[in-house]
């Protein structure tokens, strides 16, 4: 059931851990709502925004991100059939957070097969995940992949735009 009109995207964003996140959120958005201590409460947080994709027969896209408390993600996978992209974040300084996205990634791959998929790895000074790690799992998935300082806002504003990008034109 899709309630949004076909200039309308939404997008999941769920990583481990939190903060980062919330990090990648704020830099698209320029937003500082996601402060709230109650947040883990509500399980999911929406933000609306938009994005600007070229080529297209519109301006923009309104774009829904739907910020998703990892452990609710885990409860209720098939919740989120109707997104239009994913993103899954992971800190490559803690082997724990990888190996709890790559089982995330691979239970919600199951409810929504042809979603295009972001799988986010950000880099810290002691890593304990390397990059090839991130692409074998993203290559597992049909996912793409991404290393990121969390500061880069420009790298970030390009993932969100390279998953718009692959919802708008699926075929390239």
């Amino acid at each position: 059931m899709n309630y949004l009109d076909d200039s309308s995207l939404i997008f999941c964003i769920i990583g481990i851990p939190d903060d980062l996140k919330i990090q990648l959120i704020r830099a698209f958005t320029k937003s500082r709502s996601l402060t709230d201590s109650d947040r883990l409460k509500s399980r999911v947080e929406f933000i609306r925004t938009q994005i600007v994709i070229k080529d297209t027969k519109y301006d923009y896209f309104d774009l829904l991100l739907i910020d998703i408390v990892e452990y609710f993600a885990r409860l209720q996978p098939g919740s989120f059939r109707d997104a239009s992209g994913v993103i899954i974040t992971f800190d490559k300084g803690d082997r724990t957070s990888f190996t709890s996205v790559a089982g995330l990634c691979q239970r919600f791959h199951i409810f929504i097969p042809r979603t295009p998929l972001a799988l986010v790895g950000f880099i810290t000074d002691n890593e304990e995940v390397v990059t090839t790690e991130g692409q074998s799992l993203a290559t597992r998935l049909n996912a793409s992949y991404y290393d990121i300082q969390p500061s880069d806002k420009e790298g970030i504003i390009a993932i969100f735009h390279d998953l718009a990008s692959k919802v708008i034109f699926p075929e390239k």
